[in-house]
């Protein structure tokens, strides 16, 4: 697969809802971070924020939460 598929990919499930760095290695994303960068490129507003998961070796490690969060509306003003 190819960065612009693992980057749809995320987009999808960030749409499901939050997803974490080890939840998307895990089904197959090796640079999450990259690829929620290139969404941010492309004007989709995604959260980050601290969690803890298991590694692939089963300890605790620190790492990031995506979520995704709705457009942003433009109010009347904006829009004249």
């Amino acid at each position: 697969m190819t960065s612009k598929d693992h980057t749809r990919l995320m987009l999808e499930w960030l749409r499901s809802g939050p997803i974490s760095t080890m939840e998307a290695r895990r089904r197959g994303v090796n640079h999450p971070a990259g690829r929620v960068r290139d969404l941010r490129r492309a004007g989709h507003r995604i959260d980050t924020r601290p969690t803890r998961d298991r590694g692939e070796d089963g300890r605790v490690v620190s790492v990031a939460l995506y979520s995704l969060r709705p457009p942003r509306q433009l109010s009347l003003l904006e829009l004249l």
